[in-house]
């Protein structure tokens, strides 16, 4: 009977094998990477490698440009988190409701996932485009000026918002729907028999039941949001005057375009401590410690 344990133990721990695998070689091993080369001033345009300690570190504190990443990386999170999560739970309300239309409105929704991210951004940057984009024909047509979007310190970093919440908000409507159906009908049945109204029902029975499924969002979420690059890559590059330079960008910048390999990793390490601290707080404040 213990052999036969032993050897259903051993094929669980195999079959555990490949994924864990996956996971310690493209999730730990780069991070081991980045922190071990961040003590080094890495140069591959001259192809040196010399041993620096802390000194990447301590010259972040005296990088104008790497704190104002660090400023745009933190007010686009604080304006993309809530504005993702709050569409995808209405998403995931409609979509959950039994009404005339809705697989026309499931259609819809589920659009975007089916799209990757670089395409999603070559779609939204023809129809932004400054001068004579989709949007500013509309815009003309009905008599408002043409817009800069892209070319706009003001506009720039709110349209970047609205490409990567079009693509991420259908993704985390998942979840969102998958909370409301683990939600007892039974409940709202006897909500009805007592005439609550649906607006009180959401607010003090639906939104107190998706809790840690609106946590698990919002936490993933911001996860996702702290390393959004693709879209500032391909279209701003960090502009107009730094208004979408995301901390990752500017990492990106400096280790490849300016060859400082090393400076750059510890931007990443930087980074990476900034969103641990920023999940923590996340959890602190909701009072949740599982999810």
């Amino acid at each position: 009977m213990n052999n036969r344990l032993k050897r259903d133990s051993l094929k669980a721990y195999m079959f555990l094998f490949p994924a864990v695998g996956l996971i310690l070689l493209f999730k730990i091993y780069p991070i081991i990477i980045v922190f071990g080369e961040s003590f080094y001033k890495v140069s591959y345009l001259s192809g040196s490698k010399v041993f620096v300690g802390i000194n990447n570190y301590l010259d972040l504190f005296f990088d104008r440009s790497f704190w104002n990443s660090v400023w745009v990386t933190t007010k686009l999170n604080l304006l993309i988190n809530p504005i993702q999560v709050v569409i995808a739970v209405v998403m995931a309300l409609l979509i959950n409701m039994e009404f005339r239309g809705r697989l026309f409105y499931r259609l819809l929704f589920f659009i975007p996932l089916g799209v990757s991210l670089a395409v999603t951004t070559i779609y939204w940057s023809i129809f932004f485009r400054p001068g004579n984009g989709v949007m500013n024909y509309i815009l003309n047509s009905v008599g408002i000026p043409r817009q800069p979007f892209f070319n706009s310190p003001s506009q720039a970093l709110w349209i970047i918002i609205g490409i990567a919440s079009w693509k991420g908000c259908s993704f985390w409507m998942i979840f969102i729907l998958a909370g409301l159906k683990n939600i007892p009908r039974e409940i709202y049945e006897a909500c009805d028999v007592e005439g609550i109204e649906p607006i009180a029902s959401f607010f003090y029975i639906t939104l107190p039941l998706l809790a840690k499924t609106i946590l698990f969002v919002f936490v993933t979420d911001t996860a996702a949001n702290f390393m959004l690059f693709i879209p500032i890559f391909m279209i701003t590059k960090g502009g107009p005057d730094s208004s979408t330079n995301v901390l990752m960008h500017e990492a990106y910048r400096t280790a490849m375009l300016q060859g400082d390999m090393g400076h750059g990793m510890a931007m990443i390490v930087f980074l990476m401590l900034m969103l641990m601290t920023v999940v923590a707080i996340q959890f602190k404040v909701t009072g949740e410690r599982e999810i």
